[in-house]
């Protein structure tokens, strides 16, 4: 009985810790996209030449799926 309380164990466990790794990467690739966008919104805001008077930057918007050729 052991022994197959064992195997169903190990039955579950290996794909669920896959799911798991692959969650926290997806999780880490969101996180540095984040901080990418940021940081592309603070150089917008802070180091461009900006023509008119009380300008301000909307938004940033990038589309990290979209793949270019």
């Amino acid at each position: 009985m052991g022994w197959v309380s064992l195997l169903f164990t190990a039955l579950l466990v290996l794909p669920l810790s896959s799911s798991f790794v692959q969650l926290m990467r997806q999780s880490q690739l969101q996180l540095e996209q984040q901080r990418i966008e940021r940081a592309i919104a603070k150089s917008l805001q802070t180091e461009t030449l900006t023509i008119g008077r009380d300008s301000q930057l909307v938004g940033v918007s990038i589309d990290w799926k979209k793949r270019h050729r």
